[in-house]
């Protein structure tokens, strides 16, 4: 679904942190205070979540706004040649600092596997031992 989320928000600090989350969670600023994004309703719960703890006592006010089938069919986007580049230099610096990070979940997926791999190996020796036993022939 397609939702919008504009906010105004006193303290930089957390205006800041608050257009961080909006943007790590797939959210493209339309405007200063405003973004725009076709998310799950599992991401926007969760930007909900992070959003509410981050501004949580302090002077805020937050839309979330979901966009309907028919205007989201109708709506139009202008983006100036300008804005355009600034977005694809912003994209390309949020990809290299996911790169890392990517780059780490693969080796910890690849140690996950392994470690399956291994309990399975591990069972699957001990069943062949278990087996053999009672078979009364002790391989050694």
């Amino acid at each position: 679904m397609e939702y919008i989320i504009c906010y105004d928000i006193s303290k930089d600090e957390i205006r800041e942190k608050v257009a961080e989350i909006c943007q790590n969670r797939g959210f493209r600023r339309i405007q200063y205070s405003v973004f725009y994004g076709n998310v799950t309703k599992n991401i926007l719960e969760t930007t909900i979540m992070e959003i509410k703890e981050k501004t949580k006592g302090e002077q805020a006010e937050i839309f979330i706004g979901q966009i309907c089938e028919k205007c989201a069919k109708n709506k139009i986007f202008y983006v100036s040649e300008e804005k355009k580049k600034e977005n694809k230099a912003n994209e390309e610096e949020n990809e290299e600092e996911l790169e890392p990070k990517k780059v780490e979940e693969k080796k910890n997926n690849k140690n996950k596997k392994r470690e399956r791999k291994r309990k399975n190996k591990t069972k699957t020796d001990v069943q062949t031992i278990m087996d053999t036993l009672k078979k009364g022939v002790i391989i050694l």
